[in-house]
């Protein structure tokens, strides 16, 4: 069984890198750990069960969640250091993309298929709650969205259109919810909320579109998402 600590976990579809200085080699449906309990991000076998640390140790202060790009770059939001952290699988070598600016707790990110990062960000524009579109190579932030149906935005997923799935967990009496946000009208769609959406945590999205929603309160329990 996975730690409880462990936030979210990313399949790869695509991705084939080595990481010759850390004698780690990951594959093509390797899942990638974010774990908080010890600020660390973990390589999982989907076969055997197996662990190896990436990465750990003074790299991050509050890891969040994490998003992994075909040439096999980790992004990873940071709450505490209010920043996007990009962790080369290569070499295990550790930068930031982007902090501060608009950012206030980032939390969910998700990478198009033009390598552009998106970021849910809960506590922006004093508490409205936006999404921003980030230049990997820049870390120029652009705000996507804000405000509107956002209660407490705090991962989303990227469907085949292109259009971004936000999960919000709700809140001033507001129901939790799925959102569906147009990227470049900032449009804002409650595909569903409530019933079984109990503290919502992460989404993710399969080959046959379907959305994979994980919820933390209901038992058992579990935080993760696997990622077509």
């Amino acid at each position: 069984m996975i730690a409880k600590q462990v936030r979210i976990l990313l399949v790869l579809t695509s991705v084939l890198a080595a990481s010759a200085g850390l004698g780690i080699e990951l594959a093509d449906g390797d899942i990638i750990a974010v774990d908080q309990g010890t600020d660390a991000i973990l390589r999982i076998d989907p076969v055997s069960g197996a662990q190896t640390e990436i990465v750990a140790g003074g790299v991050f202060e509050t890891p969040r969640m994490a998003v992994v790009d075909s040439s096999g770059i980790i992004y990873v939001t940071d709450r505490a250091e209010v920043a996007i952290i990009q962790v080369d699988s290569r070499s295990g070598e550790a930068t930031v993309v982007s902090s501060e600016g608009n950012f206030v707790s980032p939390a969910g990110v998700a990478i198009d298929s033009s390598g552009s990062l998106f970021v849910v960000d809960s506590g922006a524009f004093e508490g409205e709650g936006a999404v921003f579109r980030i230049d990997p190579g820049t870390g120029s932030q652009a705000t996507v969205a804000r405000g509107g149906s956002f209660e407490q935005p705090i991962s989303l997923a990227i469907d085949s259109a292109g259009d971004l799935i936000v999960v919000d967990q709700g809140g001033d009496g507001a129901a939790p919810a799925i959102l569906r946000v147009d990227p470049e009208g900032e449009t804002q769609t409650t595909i569903t909320s409530g019933g079984l959406l109990d503290n919502p945590t992460d989404i993710a999205i399969d080959e046959n579109g379907d959305y994979i929603v994980t919820v933390a309160g209901l038992p058992p329990a579990r935080s993760g998402a696997w990622c077509g």
